[in-house]
Order: C-alpha cells, then sequence, then structure tokens
C-alpha cells in the first residue's frame, strides 16, 4: 500500500464549468494545492467539456436535494476506491452546501476508511444564512451538523478573524483562519476590447437569497434614482435565476458567464454596486471586483472580513442605501477612478489564491 499522502476533494456542487464564487474558490484551491496525488469529486447537474482526469463529475439530472442525497452514495464511494491506495488518506469538504451533505460524506469514509484525516474548508457559517432565510427545523438542524463537522473535522478554516470569533462562540471549535481568494491567471487574459456603454455591475445568483435582496434593491430602488441623472447608464446583471417580469431597456441579464467572459464586464464597469443585507463568509464578488480594479461601493456586510484601504474611497462602504445614487453619480462624474495600481496590486497579492493556498500546506501537512 502506497504511503504517501493522497487527497480527495468533495464538493457537492458544480465545480466545472467555473460559473460561481463557490466554484472559483474550490476550483482555485484545489488546482494550487501542493500535490499530484489529489482528485476533486463534485456533484453537477451542468455540462461541462472536462477532460482532465483529477476532475471527477457526478453528474445528476437538475439541482434538487434529493437527487444530491442519493448522488451521495456514488461521490462517497469513488472517494473511497481512489483513498484506499493509500496509509495516508485525506479528505477535504468544500464548505457552501447543505451541511447534511458534509456530515453524511465524512461520516461514510470514516466508517470505511477510519485513519483518513477530514479537512473542512468553510466558506463561510451556514447556520447563519439557514437562521435568516429557513424554517426553524432546518435551522436546528444545520446548527447541529455544522457543529458535528467542526469537531469531527482534524482541520477546519475560516475566512476571516471575525469568522474565527463567530465559530468559536457558536461550536467552541477554533479554526485555522484561511482567506478566500481567486485565480489571478484568469484576470491576465482578459480582452482589451473596451464596451461602447456605461454600466454598472453585480455578480451573483438570484436563486441565492442575500443576492436576491440586493439585486432587487438595485432594480427597484437605486437605478430608477440614478437614472433621472445618467438616463443612458445600464445595469448589468450575472449569476443567472433572474427571470425578468418587467422588461428594462436599462437592464442587461448576462446570466451564467464563464470566469473569462465575468472579469471582462467587471473589468470595464462603472463601478460594482453590491447593496448586500445580509451574507455570511467573504464576498467573491467583492474580491474579484477589486483585483480586477473596479471600483466598488457596497455595505458593511459586502465588505464583511475584507481587508482593504479605507483612505481612497475604494470599496466604498456605506449603511445607508439611500445614498447609494450619490455616492454612484459622484463617481460618475469624477474622470479618475478612485481605485489605484498601487491598490490594484494590494488586493492581488493578498487575494491570490496560490499564495494562499501554499501558506495553508505548509501550516497543517507534515
Amino acid at each position: 500500500m502506497n504511503k504517501r499522502n493522497i487527497y480527495a476533494f468533495a464538493a457537492f456542487y458544480p465545480v466545472l464549468p467555473n460559473i460561481s464564487g463557490s466554484s472559483e474558490v474550490s476550483g482555485s484551491f484545489f488546482k494550487y494545492w501542493p500535490s499530484n496525488n489529489k482528485k476533486i469529486f463534485y456533484i453537477t447537474h451542468l455540462k461541462d467539456n472536462n477532460k482532465n482526469n483529477k476532475f471527477q463529475p457526478i453528474k445528476i439530472i437538475k439541482e434538487n436535494p434529493y437527487f444530491k442525497i442519493i448522488s451521495l452514495i456514488s461521490l462517497c464511494f469513488k472517494i473511497i476506491i481512489f483513498l484506499k491506495r493509500t496509509k495516508k488518506p485525506y479528505l477535504i469538504i468544500e464548505g457552501p452546501s447543505w451541511i447534511f451533505y458534509s456530515y453524511a460524506t465524512i461520516k461514510v469514509i470514516k466508517l470505511f476508511l477510519p485513519n483518513t484525516k477530514i479537512i473542512y474548508h468553510s466558506h463561510s457559517i451556514e447556520y447563519e444564512i439557514r437562521k435568516k432565510f429557513n424554517k426553524k427545523i432546518i435551522s436546528y438542524l444545520t446548527f447541529f451538523l455544522e457543529k458535528k463537522v467542526f469537531r469531527l473535522s482534524d482541520f477546519s478554516t475560516s475566512v476571516s478573524k471575525n469568522e474565527y470569533k463567530k465559530i468559536y462562540s457558536l461550536y467552541k471549535k477554533k479554526t485555522i483562519i484561511f482567506e478566500n481568494g481567486i485565480d489571478l491567471n484568469k484576470i491576465k487574459k482578459i480582452s482589451k476590447k473596451k464596451i461602447n456603454y456605461k454600466y454598472l455591475i453585480y455578480t451573483g445568483s438570484y436563486l441565492y437569497k442575500p443576492n436576491k435582496e440586493a439585486i432587487d434593491i438595485l432594480v427597484n430602488d437605486v437605478m430608477p434614482k440614478i437614472l433621472i441623472l445618467h438616463p443612458n447608464l445600464k445595469l448589468i446583471i450575472t449569476g443567472g435565476g433572474y427571470n425578468e417580469k418587467i422588461k428594462y431597456k436599462w437592464l442587461i441579464n448576462k446570466d451564467k458567464l464563464k470566469k473569462k467572459q465575468l472579469y471582462y464586464y467587471l473589468k470595464y464597469a462603472e463601478c460594482l454596486v453590491a447593496p448586500l443585507l445580509y451574507g455570511s463568509g467573504t464576498r467573491i464578488k467583492i474580491l474579484e471586483a477589486l483585483c480586477v480594479g473596479t471600483n466598488v461601493i457596497t455595505t458593511p456586510i459586502g465588505i464583511e472580513g475584507i481587508r482593504f484601504f479605507k483612505k481612497n474611497n475604494n470599496p466604498l462602504v456605506s449603511n445607508n442605501i439611500k445614498l447609494f445614487p450619490i455616492y454612484i453619480n459622484k463617481l460618475l462624474k469624477n474622470k479618475k477612478k478612485y481605485i489605484n495600481k498601487k491598490n490594484i496590486a494590494f488586493y492581488r497579492n493578498m487575494f491570490s489564491m496560490k499564495n494562499l493556498t501554499e501558506k495553508f500546506y505548509k501550516k497543517i501537512i507534515n
């Protein structure tokens, strides 16, 4: 039997194609994990042309909890086959899905391969989201299972000092701070062909309730006010899930975009506007915008857990969403962008998934 470390990554959502914040974090984390003895297993309802044998999709008919639960059998079986070749198996659980999937997978793998080391890569505190948007029974179940997952894991992470404190307060578990990051190589490939109209942008699936709140605020409150001063301004939304009941000439729905396309629209936007009222973890959309070099206007929730420059108004952070049209107007009238090259270099260094992953690996792997 092999004595080398072998690493199985498990994700309960599409990692490929890379069209979401979660897939960006998980995909780049896996990419830069410093080992060739690795494979990522992920549940997906999407079509992709992946030919890399390091990526193992577990296909389901559609995005549905029942299909996902059934697919866990196949996912666990394939992980066990992959890991049983070594005396030093590692299972890395990717966090942004219903916590039951993580708990069930850990229990099954530990049953058949009890010496497996578990790393729980938490993207956020799921209980905080469920508490806000789901029924009490789901909220309580999530709290119970999330506590179990943190306790069962040999290593678990938090995305910021703030999350570290919250996790310890809730579950009395000390975590390793592992900030979210992105694959900077994709930023270098952005097209230089500029877009011939001015627009604001919001990125994130409308099916995720914190995003739904923010998009509704943009469409119903912010845009009608700013259009009085800038009638030709557009709003681009990406991420999918938004079905327009009312057609607005100024609203452009790009649905789900691959990262190359997403970064293109981010780069040439006047601003990423993120009036987020609720969330957990750190927002990948904010990290991506700062690394691309796009102005950001958001709330304290939007920037929560992210280290940033406060002197030059980028990102511009305010609790008062009623003032967002005023901030946007000032930015549009200012010929110089608030963000500068020094800031961009700082953010790219700080949010480089390559740098973050290598440091994390050295910290926990002997």
